[in-house]
């Protein structure tokens, strides 16, 4: 729910909020596409960036999830 809020706060596909969310951390994301659909969602999220408070609300629903959601390359 909250990345559907979030992407249509910038009317964008909530499939694109989690690639945004990994360029925000500096992540270059390899993105598989099937269909040109898909290209045309990644393009329309290539002008978003994401606000400081939209990626501290994403991390924060994700630490209630209990996945987690750092690199295996980062400081544990």
């Amino acid at each position: 729910d909250a990345m559907k809020r979030i992407a249509d706060g910038y009317g964008i596909d909530s499939s694109q909020i989690p690639i945004l969310w990994a360029i925000d951390k500096g992540a270059v994301p390899i993105v598989g596409v099937t269909k040109p659909s898909h290209v045309a969602k990644l393009a329309e999220a290539m002008n978003v960036t994401l606000s400081s408070e939209d990626i501290s609300r994403i991390e924060e629903e994700a630490a209630k999830t209990g996945i987690r959601q750092q690199g295996s390359w980062e400081p544990q």
